[in-house]
């Protein structure tokens, strides 16, 4: 394995969550600041028993798209880590990880209203 395609290889995953853990709540923001998503009180106010984003697209990229991240790098990291025998890559491939709970957990904390 060359050097330039090792280098890339953390930067890839650091990207991709980056950009799945965020999508949500870019969605989120334009669709409250174009009005086509109610607030959390006026949405239980209504009385629905889901979220708006239950049954469409966006609800999609809640979750999901971060876990199996998650699960990837995991495995993408650890064996790399081991084969390679680099600690620092292994040691990477945590701090992603727990970057990547935190990303969860902040979804779960603000977006969980809009498909529960």
């Amino acid at each position: 394995m060359t050097q330039a395609s090792l280098l890339r290889f953390p930067k890839v995953f650091a990207l991709m969550s980056v950009v799945l853990g965020g999508l949500p709540f870019l969605i989120y923001f334009v669709e409250r600041n174009l009005g086509s998503l109610p607030t959390s009180e006026t949405w239980y106010a209504t009385g629905a028993n889901h979220g708006p984003w239950r049954n469409g697209a966006e609800g999609l990229t809640i979750y999901y798209p971060l876990i199996v991240l998650l699960v990837v790098t995991v495995v993408a990291f650890a064996s790399r880590g081991v084969k390679d025998k680099q600690r620092s890559l292994i040691a990477f491939g945590l701090f992603l990880v727990i970057i990547q709970l935190a990303i969860l957990v902040a979804q779960m904390y603000l977006l969980t209203w809009t498909i529960d």
